[in-house]
């Protein structure tokens, strides 16, 4: 058995309960709220780069702590970041192997 921390039980925990079976998740991709929530964060976090002068991203090395399913270092990706400059890591085992089975080339 292995030992897991208190803190990993806990965001697990957390986790599961966003995903229940038979409803709609809270972040599914079709509910009005989320896009427009991505497409907000996508057009602020553009206007941040731009401002601090990173309009070329093909050199920065991003570590994206709670990765997911590798959302936002695939938007990364689009706008011109090299995949072997972006890591991801994530608690939860599930969503590294979904990230890992769209090969991007990023290491997860």
């Amino acid at each position: 058995m292995t030992h897991v921390a208190p803190e990993e039980a806990r965001i697990t925990e957390a986790y599961a309960k966003r995903e229940v079976s038979g409803k709609p998740s809270l972040y599914a991709w079709h509910r009005q709220e989320v896009l427009f929530t991505q497409y907000r964060f996508r057009a602020i976090a553009a206007s941040l780069l731009k401002q601090i002068g990173f309009m070329d991203l093909s050199h920065i090395e991003v570590l994206d702590v709670g990765c997911g399913v590798g959302g936002w270092l695939r938007t990364l990706l689009e706008w011109g970041a090299s995949p072997k400059h972006l890591h991801g890591i994530d608690l939860l085992e599930d969503r590294i192997e979904k990230a890992k089975a769209l090969g991007m080339k990023i290491d997860f």
